[in-house]
């Protein structure tokens, strides 16, 4: 798993972005360099090399590999994780799931 994560417009200036696709470690110093505490405004679930993803044709049925509280939603811009992944057969398939993007319209007051 790798990660593409950048900091609201608010914040940007506070921080140095990281590169397009960074490691789990990079992400955590960066969400802490935010101002953001782990397992309080996010949880973040890491999946390494040989980690087992159950298959599932249901969203409740599937994992969490991100949270985070308003405090999170306002400091970040974006969040993606990239998953590749090897199948039984050795085929290799990489998906991008975009997490958070800015927002289009004005939060609700």
């Amino acid at each position: 798993m790798s990660y593409r994560v950048r900091a609201a417009e608010a914040y940007a200036g506070r921080v140095t972005q990281p590169p397009e696709w960074v490691h789990v470690d990079a992400v955590v110093d960066f969400f802490e360099a935010l101002g953001l505490e782990r397992d309080r405004d996010f949880f973040l679930l890491h999946l390494g090399a040989g980690a087992a993803i159950p298959m599932s044709s249901n969203w409740r049925d599937g994992m969490e590999l991100l949270a985070v509280n308003a405090k999170g939603r306002e400091r970040l811009s974006v969040v993606d994780i990239r998953l590749v992944v090897t199948d039984v057969l050795g085929d290799v398939h990489q998906r991008d799931l975009a997490s958070i993007r800015p927002s289009l319209t004005s939060p609700l007051t």
